[in-house]
């Protein structure tokens, strides 16, 4: 399993779903305050951007979930 970051998985998600080498295992610790969503986008993205809260597009289903510092996210490909 890699370590990574939401920003790094949300740059190099065409080239993860591409790879033949599966399965892929991956997770984030994040380390502050980070917004991820979904192809719904239904976050408050001026708001995101007002209080600089960083925002990544991860391509997948479902809403929107808002990580705080000591958050564990697991992705399994």
């Amino acid at each position: 399993m890699k370590q990574i970051t939401y920003k790094w998985f949300s740059e190099h998600l065409q080239n993860i779903f591409n790879r033949v080498e599966c399965p892929q295992a991956y997770y984030v610790l994040s380390d502050s305050l980070e917004v991820h969503c979904g192809n719904e986008n239904d976050c408050n993205v001026d708001y995101c951007r007002d209080h600089n809260i960083p925002i990544y597009n991860l391509s997948r289903d479902g809403g929107t979930i808002v990580c705080c510092d000591g958050t564990i996210g697991v992705a399994l490909f």
